[in-house]
């Protein structure tokens, strides 16, 4: 099935300060997965954050729709986690 025009994509990060593995699920399938460069907060701004995922993770994407994002990465202490979560608005249009 073809998810690009349709809802409920939930795209999954896990991240170190090395390597982010992101995971496209739909309906509880795994519908991609694809690695990009490691998030951390308490080493990259805000606008850094925004612009990996915005060059490198979004594009991977191919146009697939995305309902939610769930994120876990090091660094996600209480007082950067909003970097993140702006950080990804600013990079996915999300439904």
């Amino acid at each position: 099935m073809d998810h690009s025009q349709s809802g409920g994509n939930i795209l999954i990060a896990d991240s170190g300060a090395t390597k982010t593995d992101w995971c496209l699920t739909y309906g509880g399938e795994i519908v991609q997965r694809f690695s990009t460069k490691g998030i951390s907060p308490v080493y990259q701004t805000e606008e850094e954050i925004a612009e990996e995922i915005r060059l490198h993770a979004y594009p991977l994407l191919k146009g697939k729709k995305v309902q939610s994002i769930h994120f876990y990465g090091s660094g996600c202490i209480p007082e950067k986690i909003v970097f993140v979560k702006n950080a990804i608005y600013r990079s996915f249009p999300i439904d």
